[in-house]
C-alpha cells in the first residue's frame, strides 16, 4: 500500500530500517493517534506536537555572524549597544577576565516567533557549562547572543 500525499520509505527499504536501527532514515515520519479527549483541544495537540517534534539549533536561528569587536564591555555594534551596557552597568568578577577573551565573537540571532512556536526559552547556561571558562556569554531577552572565547596561545 502507498499513501499519495507524501513521500515516504515503503517495503523493503523502511523494514530495513527498523531492524537495522539506522540513523538516517531517508523519509523521516511519524504518525500519532491522540486520545480523544485531548485530539479534540487543539491547545493539548499541538503541546504534543511540540513535545515530540525535533528542533535543532539551526532551526530558530534568524543570522549568525562573526565580529571583530575589540572591547568587549562596550560595543561596536549598534543593535547591541543597549543590552551589552545593561550587561556591564553592575560590576562583578567577569570584568577582571575580560583581557583574556578574544576580541572576535560569535554574534547569534534568533527568531523569536519561532522561539515561541517550539516552546523554546533562552537558556544558555547548558551551553556555557559545556565551555566551562572558555566561554563568555551576553544575551538579551530579544533572541540575540554574543559568545567570545577564551583566547588560544600556541
Amino acid at each position: 500500500a502507498g499513501v499519495s500525499s507524501k513521500n515516504v520509505t515503503l517495503g523493503d527499504p523502511r523494514l530495513k530500517e527498523i531492524i537495522n536501527v539506522a540513523t538516517k532514515i531517508k523519509t523521516p515520519s511519524l504518525t500519532v493517534y491522540l486520545e480523544p479527549d485531548i485530539a479534540e483541544e487543539s491547545l493539548l495537540a499541538k503541546n504534543i506536537e511540540q513535545e515530540l517534534t525535533y528542533t535543532s539549533f539551526c532551526t530558530v536561528t534568524a543570522a549568525m555572524e562573526i565580529w571583530y569587536d575589540p572591547d568587549l564591555s562596550s560595543t561596536i555594534i549598534e543593535e547591541d549597544s543597549v543590552f551589552v551596557e545593561s550587561f556591564f552597568a553592575i560590576p562583578d568578577e567577569i570584568e577582571s577576565k575580560l583581557h583574556l577573551q578574544s576580541p572576535w565573537l560569535l554574534r547569534l540571532e534568533l527568531d523569536r516567533a519561532k522561539m515561541i512556536d517550539c516552546k523554546l526559552t533562552m537558556a544558555l547556561s547548558p551551553v556555557a557549562e559545556s565551555f566551562k571558562t572558555d566561554i563568555f556569554i551576553i544575551w538579551s531577552r530579544h533572541g540575540i547572543s554574543r559568545f567570545a572565547f577564551l583566547h588560544v596561545i600556541h
